[in-house]
């Protein structure tokens, strides 16, 4: 169901050992393109959550911003992506809160519905 390379970095972050991307430096900014797959992936994991209906994707916002600001950022995108068990590297999250959201550092609510909303 999923492919090779999800598993094996799951498998890999379960055991707390670096994924074999990261040992063979293939999520350095030496290889942006594979970077780029890697986010995809987790992106399309995300979105895959059994997350229907506004009050559902509110209850993840609300799941993850545990400040209570009205926003989210990198941490707390890192900790959606360790309770879900996808590879949750800062290359990765970085790739991520900045496909989610304008500022990174900032996703309100409505951003994270677009990007689980989106096709």
């Amino acid at each position: 169901m999923f492919p090779e390379y999800t598993i094996s970095t799951l498998r890999d972050t379960i055991t707390n050992r670096p994924s074999s991307a990261l040992r063979n430096g293939a999520t350095s900014s030496s290889d942006p393109s594979e970077l780029d797959k890697i986010v995809e992936q987790v992106k399309s994991q995300l979105k895959r959550l059994d997350i229907t209906g506004h009050t559902r994707k509110d209850q993840v916002f609300l799941g993850v911003e545990m400040n209570r600001a009205g926003y989210i950022d990198r941490n707390n995108i890192k900790h959606m992506c360790k309770r879900q068990m996808l590879p949750c590297s800062d290359e990765i999250v970085d790739g991520l809160a900045r496909k989610i959201g304008s500022n990174p550092d900032k996703i309100n609510l409505e951003e994270l519905r677009r990007f689980l909303e989106d096709a």
